[in-house]
């Protein structure tokens, strides 16, 4: 469920490029290199070999370091990629950004860090409440500021 929350959010983000005018090579290699990072996410969650029905579970706890490496690789390229658009002129970066940031960052590495089952069922409902109030607040935000 996080990790489709996650892809929507991002996919919201990036709707944002449609604005720019003028392409680079590296924008493209950047944005190219952010979408290679969310399939390796979900390649770790639902790996090949599993079979159609088989659990997640497993193959989460397997390959949860690899998992919640790929997580704060790609909060860490979501950083410059925010900030780009506002360079760009493609959107303001909302204040809140910077709380939740942070926050998605030190809950990836508690994951990557930790093996306590009980850590991690409270890692995604914490992921899922940063996410929600992120993106509630910011467009509050953007409502307001109209």
């Amino acid at each position: 469920m996080n990790v489709l929350a996650y892809v929507l959010a991002v996919w919201w983000g990036m709707y944002w490029w449609k604005h720019l005018t003028v392409w680079t090579v590296q924008s493209f290699a950047f944005l190219t290199g952010y979408a290679i990072i969310l399939f390796m996410m979900g390649s770790l969650l639902f790996p090949w070999e599993g079979g159609e029905g088989s659990a997640t579970m497993p193959a989460l706890w397997r390959n949860r370091r690899w998992f919640f490496a790929m997580l704060i690789a790609a909060h860490l390229i979501d950083i410059p990629e925010t900030a780009a658009k506002q360079v760009d002129g493609l959107r303001e970066v909302p204040a809140q950004y910077w709380v939740a940031a942070p926050a998605f960052l030190a809950i990836a590495a508690v994951g990557w860090a930790t093996k306590r089952r009980g850590v991690h069922a409270v890692l995604a409902p914490a992921w899922l409440a940063v996410l929600v109030g992120y993106e509630g607040f910011s467009a509050l935000d953007q409502i307001v500021a109209r």
